[in-house]
């Protein structure tokens, strides 16, 4: 059985919301050495539609290797209003609970 690693960037008082305009001081070292071992370790990604939509607005604009990897990794996105998606992913509408248990399953399927 696959397993699903979750990480969230969250402010102490409960903020998740737009990390990317308060986010950035606490972006350091400690934290890039945090998220590549997440990352490095994944073979897939599970997001949600927003998450999706910033990532893939973002991500595929850049040429670094850590971009590069990104954007080649599979992605699988939990969302009910999302009917298409690009940029190398997969929609898991409907009962998304199963859809994940599913994907836990799968031997192609990690992370």
């Amino acid at each position: 059985m696959s397993k699903l690693v979750e990480s969230t960037f969250v402010t102490l008082d409960g903020v998740v919301g737009s990390p990317e305009t308060w986010g950035a001081p606490y972006w350091d070292e400690e934290h890039a050495n945090y998220t590549n071992e997440l990352f490095y370790a994944a073979d897939s990604l599970l997001l949600g539609r927003g998450t999706y939509e910033g990532f893939a607005e973002f991500w595929p604009k850049l040429d670094d290797p850590y971009s590069e990897g990104i954007n080649a990794l599979p992605k699988y996105v939990a969302s009910n209003t999302l009917h298409e998606a690009t940029w190398n992913s997969s929609v898991l509408s409907g009962d998304v609970a199963s859809a994940v248990a599913d994907l836990k399953r799968s031997p192609a399927a990690t992370s």
